[in-house]
């Protein structure tokens, strides 16, 4: 279910494994154990220099670079890295009660209270923060220029660390995953917001350009609470889009607008698509971003990056203009920062653990018609 780009990649990795594994058993044959005993100590001893002399200062400022040393320990760093993420939540359960309190957050507790009766979700692929505010308050551009046409436009920034499935039950559920196979987990989703919205009254969707058995979200997702689900194989879609293969962004637009056009208490759950790694201008329709005039090498991938993010943002504002949308509020956040391939690329140009939020009501047409006579 992976681009080209992925899939080439693991290739690759497979290539160089069965290379080196074949280069030490021929060296290992022909090799001197008493020499090999030699080249052992002395880069043992370059990395136990490593790992108790160079201070800390040195290690942050070069970690980007393999762990920073000519010399380092695939074992320890096997270790280092197996700690991170859901590793570092495991208490033997799939699913983990967290404490997330964020924008979303507020929804979550807002839901017997002031939740909007027509509310749109959107969880953002790889939508970080640039360390430059031009560039940020030029993704954002689209609906800045309709301030005016929209009701309480906030927006800001939030902390997270993790990887796409974390975030979207971070944002439904304030649930974190022990693991990644959810398909036979059928207990612990019971209180997320979806299932929760259908216990007031709402009609439940969620909406993704990729395919549904992709992290089981086709088997997960009803147990959240969606009545209704759309995938990549729900329907013919105009194009395929190639960033990660699946619908593009910009066509899932009339499947939104076609939910809320419907009467009733509403609740929508939007995962995007097509700014996911390695961002493959194919993918672009509409380019409303001049990365030089904020400062972004037009030849890098942040540029690539930051074009196909506001592109997406230029369609959620058109969407926004459009009548069935009338009285929806929306909430849009990152998932995680972007994954890019430069380590001293994304430390220029992006926040670390830092994801970009936004918020707005869309007027009712009463509202608009209103402010229209006036």
């Amino acid at each position: 279910m992976a681009s080209w780009t992925y899939i080439g990649a693991l290739a690759l990795v497979i290539i160089y494994t069965l290379v080196v594994v074949l280069l030490f058993i021929f060296l290992g044959r022909r090799g001197d154990l008493k020499s090999g005993l030699v080249v052992l100590n002395i880069t043992l001893a370059f990395y136990l220099y490593h790992v108790y002399f160079e201070s800390e200062t040195q290690y942050s400022f070069k970690k980007n670079a393999r762990e920073g040393t000519y010399v380092s320990s695939q074992v320890v760093n096997y270790f280092k890295y197996r700690s991170k993420f859901a590793y570092k939540h495991y208490d033997g359960t799939p699913l983990k009660k967290v404490n997330y309190i964020g924008e979303t957050g507020a929804w979550y507790q807002q839901v017997q209270d002031s939740l909007s009766e027509r509310s749109l979700l959107v969880v953002n692929e790889a939508w970080g923060v640039n360390l430059n505010p031009k560039v940020n308050a030029a993704l954002l551009k689209p609906l800045l220029d309709r301030r005016d046409e929209l009701v309480n436009l906030r927006y800001g920034e939030a902390s997270f660390n993790g990887y796409t499935i974390a975030a979207e039950l971070r944002e439904l559920c304030s649930l974190w995953p022990n693991t990644h196979k959810l398909k036979s987990v059928e207990t612990g989703f019971e209180d997320c917001l979806p299932n929760r919205l259908r216990t007031a009254g709402y009609s439940t969707m969620a909406l993704h350009g990729a395919k549904g058995e992709m992290y089981d979200r086709i088997n997960w997702y009803p147990r959240a609470g969606f009545e209704q689900q759309t995938f990549f194989e729900s329907k013919q879609w105009p194009a395929r889009c190639v960033s990660f293969p699946g619908a593009c962004d910009l066509d899932l637009r009339d499947e939104v607008v076609n939910f809320f056009q419907l009467p009733g208490k509403r609740f929508m759950y939007w995962l995007t698509l097509n700014t996911h790694a390695f961002y493959d201008l194919a993918d672009l329709r509409k380019d409303v971003m001049d990365c030089e005039a904020v400062d972004v090498a037009a030849d890098s991938s942040t540029c690539r990056y930051l074009k196909l993010q506001a592109q997406f943002f230029y369609g959620l504002a058109e969407m926004a203009s459009d009548p069935g949308m009338a009285g929806v509020t929306v909430r849009v956040i990152g998932d995680h920062p972007p994954a890019l391939r430069k380590a001293s690329e994304k430390s220029k140009y992006f926040k670390e653990n830092a994801i970009g939020w936004v918020e707005f009501s869309i007027p009712a047409r009463g509202m608009a018609l209103l402010g229209d006579a006036r």
